[in-house]
């Protein structure tokens, strides 16, 4: 597998998996108490938004950096960016 492969899918994970570590480490800064499952949760549900906003970068045909932005974004927003999705998605499916 050529190197550029491995940075093209690699990248968008890292990158959203970041985005949700940045997002926890927020909300500890904002008084929250640190709980082991509630970070790995936290985590799950930024890798799980991080794919799903890799994806659409991939079929709007986006740049690997602007790629790697919307999945950091889509990471830090975790459930948040998911929902704006959904929300997307269920108007889109209704016209």
């Amino acid at each position: 597998m050529p190197e550029k492969d491995l940075i093209q899918y690699w990248l968008p994970a890292v990158t959203a998996l970041w985005g949700g570590t940045v997002g926890y480490l927020r909300q500890l800064q904002k008084g929250r108490s640190f709980k082991l499952a509630a970070m790995l949760m936290h985590l799950a549900v930024s890798g799980f938004s991080g794919m799903m906003f890799w994806l659409l970068s991939v079929e709007y045909g986006l740049t690997g950096p602007m790629s790697a932005i919307v999945t950091g974004m889509a990471g830090y927003m975790g459930g948040e960016a998911i929902k704006l999705l959904e929300e997307r998605v269920v108007t889109a499916a209704g016209k």
